[in-house]
């Protein structure tokens, strides 16, 4: 998303005479809602006050509070767009002034938010976020305009306070004047933004702040002239995701989108011009009537991509190369539901020949989440040839490279799926490479549980190879392909590097020793615990092995790790046992949670997570919520409603809400089984989280017998046979699972 830009100078505590001297310039006393001791301060950039209309308004906010340690402001410093909601602005008069913005939220009715963030600690020192007014406030009329800033990204977090407070800090006012635009000016600014777009190369990721393609983009995504909006339609062209978001959010907001949308409609049959995802949505946008409700934006939006997919659609003809690739997958893209038959073919007709020009993300896309529609015989040639394309990535996963190496896994299962005969000799060849491109959730894919022809060989290239990203690859396919015949060839080396490895290959290797020989991965696993000097694998190795290789023999080493000094180890033994112990385990997690029960009881200030400062007790707050989370809801025994209230009784004060929603989801009746959808499936059943079908009739088992179950959540075609399973196993063991019939007859999930 498009980032925002620049500096900020202004201090709010600098001491009464330089405030005053600023304010009669520019603003009225600094004022505040929700704290006495933290503040917020706004100015322009260089103290302009003067603005064109159109021209770029920097604006430098500036927090500050006067008790160290206390206030915490969180960083975000990207967007508006539906990830960045901190700030509001308010104008006065209103009259002139448009939100930019107003249309695009009133058109959707989910926002992805979030995004990466720090926090930090205000002080009296000013802790700046620099803005652009422009992307809340346009304005349209000329004329003396009253603005300040509303902020709520600062928190209260006073030490022994039961939880932190948001605050709501209101700036000091700016009065800004804006007058109308200078011809000269706005036809200089806009050649000076094309010029610079057009020599600077997009950069990944797209820099924060100061670039000079960015701040080129934001000139032209301000100007609001008739040129400029055409000029951000034609931008579309770029192929960069950052070019592209800035330009739907120039014409969304522009006072000439209809300018931009006649250039856009223009350019959609253009036969060089690729129309892409972006292109359309954006079309959709500028096509609405922006005095419509907000109510019933979404669905005209929605209407209007259907609309121009299939305009789109007809426009195919005409277009050329990789303008040709691009549109049509777009406009497939928009094409809900199952595909009748006919359009299956049609679809793999009109992708396949084209499949090559399109960006890699594409292909990928089309090879995996839109697999099910178009897969048919006509596609084995180019799969086989994607797949048998190897290439030596010497980091794999740099981002090229990744891309790569993922379309080709793909292909080779698509094409394993489709000609499983033809196929496995590829898959055996990749396997006994010295350093094989997939790991074994690729290669994994052959029925059979040894490979004989093969064991030898990824044993060999495992002791002798030193490539850190092959070692992780080949330790994997000794866990699915090889048996104990080749544990004598391989355990020098496992044994020469348990602790210096990185988790990867030691967690891949210590999981093949416990399939062949669980007593001596025992000892095996137990070494790389205690190996903690070297790297921080030991904290997780458990789980991490256990997950892929569950036995007995890790249980008795997870019940000695409980009470381990090291505190994240002693979770990830809880963990351990919370998914794969036995019921015997439960006694061993009750004593340990009254332990850490007796000794955090009363103390929840102390243990209360916070974004920003030290966190001393983090590992015992975690170690707390997983005995907590392990006795609520493990795998391998049934929680009375009475054993969550104890559970709830001996929590600190931090882990009672989520022990509220467990007793919740205990007590009601029926008990709802959620399909997840995932793969493996993944289900939820009252409190617990069940990772697969063989856990799900177990914990089903676990209910007292009277208990009625009802099944719910979207079920794909694919996923038929676990619906019909479950049928089968319910008549079978008389369990009362209602909810399948209607289950089993839902669609298939969006194409898109």
């Amino acid at each position: 998303m498009a980032p925002a830009a620049s500096k900020s100078t202004f201090m709010h505590v600098l001491g009464r005479s330089l405030a005053k001297v600023l304010c009669a310039a520019m603003c009225i006393a600094p004022r505040l809602t929700g704290a006495d001791d933290a503040a917020l301060s706004i100015i322009t950039r260089n103290n302009q006050t003067k603005f064109q209309m159109g021209e770029v308004i920097p604006v430098d906010l500036s927090f500050t509070a006067r008790t160290a340690s206390r206030f915490s402001i969180n960083m975000a410093h990207y967007d508006r767009s539906g990830r960045m909601p901190w700030e509001t602005f308010v104008v006065s008069p209103t009259a002139g002034t448009a939100d930019p913005l107003a249309l695009y939220f009133n058109s959707f009715q989910i926002f992805l938010g979030g995004g990466l963030t720090n926090f930090r600690y205000l002080s009296t020192e000013p802790f700046q976020i620099h803005l652009q007014l422009n992307e809340w406030v346009r304005f349209d009329r000329p004329g003396t305009y009253h603005v300040s800033a509303i902020s709520q990204r600062v928190a209260d977090r006073q030490p022994g306070g039961r939880e932190s407070k948001a605050l709501q800090l209101a700036s000091n006012e700016l009065v800004l004047e804006i007058v109308p635009a200078d011809p000269a000016w706005q036809k200089s600014e806009f050649d000076r933004a094309r010029t610079i777009v057009a020599q600077h190369t997009p950069a990944f990721p797209p820099p924060v702040e100061d670039d000079a393609r960015t701040a080129a983009l934001k000139t032209l995504r301000y100007l609001g002239t008739p040129g400029a909006a055409r000029e951000m339609a034609r931008l579309f062209r770029s192929g960069d995701n950052n070019t592209k978001l800035e330009c739907m959010f120039g014409l969304v907001g522009s006072p000439s989108r209809a300018d931009g949308l006649k250039e856009m409609k223009q350019l959609l049959p253009t036969p060089d011009f690729p129309v892409d995802e972006t292109f359309l949505s954006t079309m959709s946008l500028l096509s609405l009537d922006p005095d419509a409700s907000p109510q019933e934006q979404p669905t005209r939006r929605e209407d209007n991509l259907n609309l121009l997919a299939e305009e789109l659609l007809r426009a195919l003809p005409q277009k050329t190369g990789v303008a040709l690739a691009i549109s049509t997958d777009t406009a497939l893209s928009f094409k809900h539901g199952q595909l009748p038959p006919d359009m299956r073919q049609k679809v793999s007709e009109q992708i396949l020949p084209l499949f090559e020009l399109l960006p890699i993300e594409a292909r990928t896309k089309w090879l995996e989440t839109r697999w099910d529609q178009v897969k048919g015989p006509e596609w084995l040639p180019l799969l086989e040839k994607i797949a048998s394309k190897y290439e030596d990535f010497p980091v794999p996963n740099e981002t090229h490279a990744y891309q790569s190496l993922e379309l080709s896994a793909d292909a080779l299962t698509d094409w394993y799926q489709l000609d499983p005969n033809a196929a496995r000799q590829a898959v055996i060849a990749e396997i006994e490479r010295p350093k094989p491109r997939f790991s074994a959730a690729t290669l994994g894919i052959l029925p059979d549980s040894v490979l004989p022809e093969a064991e030898q060989l990824i044993a060999e290239h495992f002791a002798n190879t030193t490539d850190f990203y092959a070692e992780g690859k080949l330790a994997g396919l000794l866990v699915r392909y090889a048996d104990r015949d080749v544990l004598p060839a391989v355990l020098p080396k496992i044994e020469r590097s348990l602790g210096d490895w990185a988790c990867e290959p030691q967690k891949n290797a210590l999981a093949y020793v416990v399939k062949t020989d669980p007593p001596l991965a025992a000892s095996l696993i137990e070494r790389a615990m205690n190996a903690r000097a070297r790297t921080g694998c030991w904290k997780s190795v458990l789980m991490d092995v256990g997950s892929m290789e569950p036995n007995p023999e890790l249980q008795a080493i997870a019940r000695k790790g409980l009470y381990d000094p090291d505190l994240e180890l002693a979770a990830n033994a809880v963990n351990y046992l919370a998914q794969f112990g036995s019921a015997d385990a439960q006694p061993k997690l009750w004593s340990r949670y009254v332990d850490w029960s007796l000794v955090w009881k009363g103390r929840d200030s102390e243990l209360r997570s916070s974004p920003v400062g030290p966190q001393p007790h983090a590992a015992d707050a975690n170690l707390g919520q997983a005995l907590a989370r392990a006795l609520a809801s493990g795998q391998g025994w049934f929680t009375e409603e009475e054993q969550l209230r104890q559970i709830r009784a001996l929590a600190a004060e931090f882990l009672q809400p989520e022990l509220d929603s467990d007793l919740r989801e205990a007590v009601e009746r029926p008990v709802t089984i959620q399909f997840e959808g995932f793969t493996p499936p993944q289900f939820h059943v009252a409190q617990y989280e069940v990772h697969s079908f063989a856990d799900l009739k177990a914990k089903l088992k676990q209910f007292p017998r009277i208990t009625s179950f009802v099944f719910s959540g979207p079920v794909a075609p694919r996923d038929a046979s676990l619906v019909s399973d479950l049928k089968a196993w319910s008549k079978d063991t008389g369990i009362s699972v209602s909810g399948l019939e209607s289950a089993s007859a839902r669609p298939d999930c969006a194409m898109k």
